[in-house]
């Protein structure tokens, strides 16, 4: 199954969706979502249809007892085999050089995401990722966002739960505001992650992502200098940012800043926005004036401050250490987390649930709009949506980035393609689709809670 040319033709492409790094915690996860879509009909038929799948990792054994742990009903045609490992480039290329989309869950993706994006670049394969590694993102930027727009690929980072609610969900904001002739100035979010009786247990490749993250965020900067994407403007007074634990009475709940991808992904796709902007080649969707964003975590009360600052202090300081980062990821038990997966009860009774407060003016702004004489004015409007969903890491996750790839199947079969090419984050690659109308069908829920004069 070598591939031959760098340069697949569309007639080459006979596989629509393939999933690398299958085996892992997420991407057997991932599979069993594209089983369960197929199973279900949601993608047996029209533009957004999956016909053939794949499935790719590093143990040819493990990729088969998947197989046959995934049950395939009749209906459900059984995935094609790659046997590739991340530091075989040519095995890589032989299992990408035939696919239409690629679902990477190769993580943590700092250490083994960079060839899949090289080789989907170079064999004209559309790109969606489970990352929350905005490190990992911005390289990729930075090495291969040219060449992908030169040769049509869409590469889109941060397709799972990190941050298909938190992106799309300040884009649907921004969007409500549109429809009522407004123009959002802020987006403030607050993610609460619910559990049940039998407990919480973390994603250990998610943990020690985390731990390279906070300990390279000197690196991130360094990066971020040299991508060199615009400022963006501000409407209106500028959005206080909270520090430290307090209660919002906006949020009715305990909050501390978040420090996950969110805030991270929404800049930079308001950024990559203002580049096509600029360029004069922005679709009209992309016109919406960009909002300062803010992200907090939800905690319970006073106790779950206390265990998160303990947690915190403890990760800023050990990751400063080449013996404290080796600690931690030898015995993460130390942050009452192992390297077990959750069980499938607790997996069952967890759920999430993302609060956007936006607020802005009644007038609608184009993002060229000169907005200085606005620049001491509170804004008039507020508008609270929710996005809400199961279980974040293994179902949420499988949820939106099989949905997102499904999106990329569907724009590649249209005659003038609607996603952006490039590197680019969830809400510049899926505004011009219905993404957000099939996870509203499919389980992760966007709805606007309410609304009202400021």
């Amino acid at each position: 199954m070598a591939a031959s040319s760098s340069s697949s033709s569309s007639s080459e492409k006979r596989v629509d969706v393939l999933v690398f790094g299958a085996t892992g915690f997420t991407g057997q996860r991932v599979a069993r979502r594209i089983r369960d879509v197929l199973a279900n009909g949601l993608a047996t038929s029209g533009p957004d249809r999956i016909v053939t799948w794949a499935i790719a990792g590093r143990d040819a054994k493990r990729l088969n007892d998947l197989i046959k742990s995934l049950d395939l009903p009749a209906s459900v045609p059984a995935p094609s085999v790659f046997v590739a490992d991340v530091s075989d480039y040519a095995a890589v290329s032989a299992a990408i050089a035939p696919a239409r989309v690629v679902i990477s869950c190769v993580g943590p993706f700092r250490f083994f995401g960079e060839p899949v994006v090289k080789a989907c670049v170079e064999f004209k394969a559309d790109y969606v990722d489970i990352t929350g590694e905005p490190e990992f993102a911005e390289k990729m930027y930075l090495s291969y966002h040219t060449s992908a727009e030169e040769r049509g690929v869409a590469v889109v980072p941060f397709c799972g739960f990190d941050s298909i609610p938190g992106d799309m969900g300040t884009l649907f904001v921004k969007q409500e505001f549109f429809k009522r002739g407004f123009t959002a100035s802020s987006v403030e979010m607050m993610i609460k992650i619910k559990t049940g009786p039998a407990g919480f247990r973390g994603n250990f490749t998610t943990y020690e992502s985390a731990v390279h993250g906070v300990a390279n965020a000197a690196m991130l900067r360094n990066i971020r200098k040299q991508v060199k994407r615009p400022a963006l403007p501000i409407l209106g007074p500028k959005l206080k940012l909270l520090g430290g634990a307090q209660f919002s009475r906006a949020f009715a709940s305990w909050i501390v800043p978040f420090i996950g991808a969110d805030a991270s992904v929404v800049r930079m796709g308001q950024q990559i926005t203002e580049v096509l902007r600029q360029r004069a080649t922005a679709k009209p969707v992309h016109s919406l004036f960009p909002v300062q964003f803010a992200a907090y975590l939800g905690v319970s009360g006073l106790m779950s401050v206390v265990g998160l600052a303990i947690f915190g202090t403890a990760l800023t300081f050990l990751t400063k250490y080449r013996w404290g980062k080796a600690l931690l990821l030898r015995y993460p038990r130390i942050l009452q987390l192992c390297k077990q997966s959750p069980s499938s009860i607790q997996i069952e009774q967890a759920s999430f649930v993302s609060t956007f407060i936006g607020r802005g003016y009644k007038m609608l702004l184009p993002a060229a709009a000169t907005t200085d004489s606005l620049a001491i004015v509170d804004p008039e409007y507020q508008i609270v949506a929710k996005v809400q969903g199961p279980e974040i890491g293994y179902v949420t996750t499988p949820i939106c980035v099989v949905a997102g790839a499904r999106k990329l199947l569907q724009d590649q079969r249209r005659k003038d393609r609607d996603v952006p090419s490039g590197v680019v984050t969830p809400a510049v690659a899926f505004a011009s689709t219905d993404l957000v109308e099939v996870l509203n069908r499919e389980g992760v829920t966007f709805s606007v809670a309410q609304e009202r004069d400021l």
